[in-house]
């Protein structure tokens, strides 16, 4: 009598997989790869590869030439009478040539400072630190999960205080220590970056301090004032390093190109939540019922099918800067003065109410605004779509 031997786990592992790529499922795979196969060489042509194209167009410094040598400084000073890179030796001209650095030697003349970037970077990862240290290390329960986010939160504790006691004793070496040693008969002589090392240093055993008490008095949930002055301290760190990062880059790079982030970030932070709440709002009325819905919801999602050169000429009427246009007549209506609006540069709280505000803190121009006015006329009605759409 012959007894069959039971297949082992790996020899079914590999049956399963042979039957996986035979039959009904082999042939279902093809087709469902050539159904796919146009959209995706759409998207290919049409999406992914301008961004890739972008992306190696600007380690050339925006410049496509034959010839034309990329992280090879000694060839790319002279590279129109070079021969070109394929022609030559590459263990001995190429690489011994070959510079890393170089490669984004565009991206360090807009960026200016890339210890500014990480500065900057570190920032926001600080605001989002600081948030969780609100929400997450003062629960009442001791469950291991927690531990750890209070583990975490203390090596980032001790992380910052590290970092920022070291930025404030380079800032004590540079502003110049002796001048500290007068600070009581002679305050004046005392220098700002002397001054900034010392709150540096402050800070920096401040969170040593705030490291050791988050994990010796884990039970601060009642203790609210705790809670505010814990989150507070990496909040005004993160704060002061995204400030500081931002201006080490913006005093050596590009300052065009890093004032085009501001105005983006002004453009998002104005049109994006306005467009999701007004969409939310529109939705949970038509959600209702009530009379005409389907007109309403037409009616709403017709500035989003609107062609953008339709619209743009009704909104240029619209915000025309002349007095008895549409938007002139609603503001002086409400007691304000004539406004420029697309042709306005000066920030809209300084149009708007006469201020006299400077930097970041001005806000927008009136130009900019005028366009996010058109975006949230654009899409707060597709956003109420979707949102219907559950």
């Amino acid at each position: 009598m012959v007894t069959q031997t039971p297949a082992t786990p790996a020899t079914s592992a590999t049956t399963n997989k042979r039957r996986w790529l035979t039959g009904d499922r082999l042939r279902n795979q093809i087709t469902g790869m050539l159904f796919v196969a146009p959209a995706s060489l759409l998207i290919g042509v049409f999406g992914l590869f301008p961004i890739t194209y972008a992306i190696y167009m600007s380690f050339h410094s925006w410049r496509i030439q034959r010839r034309y040598t990329l992280c090879l400084p000694e060839f790319a000073a002279n590279w129109r009478a070079e021969a070109p890179v394929w022609e030559k030796d590459f263990l001995t001209e190429v690489v011994p040539n070959f510079r890393l650095g170089s490669c984004f030697d565009n991206y360090t003349e807009i960026v200016g400072n890339w210890w500014g970037v990480l500065l900057w970077i570190l920032g926001f990862i600080g605001l989002f630190f600081a948030f969780i240290v609100w929400t997450r290390v003062f629960r009442e329960d001791s469950k291991s999960d927690n531990r750890w986010v209070r583990v975490i939160t203390m090596a980032f504790f001790i992380g910052m205080g590290i970092l920022v006691a070291v930025l404030g004793l380079g800032q004590l070496g540079v502003a110049g220590l002796p001048d500290l040693t007068p600070i009581v008969p002679h305050i004046q002589d005392i220098s700002i970056g002397s001054l900034a090392g010392v709150v540096n240093i402050g800070l920096g055993a401040l969170c040593f301090g705030l490291a050791f008490l988050v994990m010796r008095n884990p039970e601060w949930a009642d203790n609210l004032p705790v809670r505010l002055f814990t989150a507070f301290i990496p909040l005004l760190v993160a704060l002061y390093w995204v400030s500081n990062g931002w201006g080490m880059m913006i005093s050596t790079g590009d300052e065009d190109y890093l004032q085009g982030i501001i105005y983006t970030f002004y453009y998002a932070v104005g049109s994006i939540p306005v467009q999701l709440s007004l969409g939310l709002i529109l939705a949970y009325v038509l959600y209702r019922n009530i009379w005409g819905k389907e007109l309403w919801r037409m009616l709403f999602f017709l500035p989003y099918v609107t062609p953008a050169v339709a619209a743009a000429v009704v909104f240029r009427i619209v915000l025309s800067p002349r007095e008895t246009s549409l938007a002139n007549s609603i503001v002086t209506s409400l007691g304000f003065g004539v406004q420029r609006w697309t042709a306005e540069p000066a920030p809209f709280l300084n149009a708007m109410f006469g201020l006299n505000l400077e930097g970041f803190l001005a806000g927008p121009s009136m130009a900019l605004v005028s366009v996010i006015i058109l975006g949230i006329w654009t899409y707060t009605g597709y956003n109420a779509v979707i949102f219907l759409a559950g």
